[in-house]
């Protein structure tokens, strides 16, 4: 008896403990938002650490033959360590429904806890969320 509630203490503490951490503190979420008339039919991500350095989220962030359907999202993970708002770093992304095309460059502060959000009207791409700087289209 003894020994098991010494069991469920420590196991009640570590649960405790663990509450609190992310699953993931490593990554920064970006949700893609359809609010356009036509599915997402791509989705590039660029991540550049430095000026010289890039790392390319594959050229089509999505499942082969996967879409963002209209009113649709999708959640990807980007490294939050090179986007501080002094880092050098930035990243890009490029949104394609198949009919208009748009890239969008921008740089957000790691350390914010919340998700970055890109809504695509069809047209445009509106950035939200972790501080984020949008480098261009201004």
């Amino acid at each position: 008896m003894k020994r098991s509630a010494s069991f469920l203490i420590s196991l009640c503490a570590l649960v405790v403990l663990l509450a609190g951490c992310q699953i993931n503190p490593f990554t920064k979420a970006l949700v893609v938002v359809n609010n356009g008339s036509t599915p997402i039919s791509a989705v590039t991500i660029n991540q550049y650490i430095t000026q010289s350095s890039k790392t390319v989220l594959r050229p089509n962030a999505l499942l082969n033959g996967a879409t963002i359907p209209v009113g649709g999202q999708e959640k990807f993970y980007l490294s939050p360590f090179s986007y501080s708002v002094n880092s050098s770093g930035y990243a890009s992304l490029f949104v394609d429904n198949g009919v208009n095309s748009t890239t969008v460059r921008f740089t957000f502060d790691a350390k914010v806890y919340d998700d970055l959000t890109a809504t695509f009207d069809g047209t445009n791409i509106v950035m939200s969320g972790s501080g984020v700087l949008v480098d261009y289209p201004q």
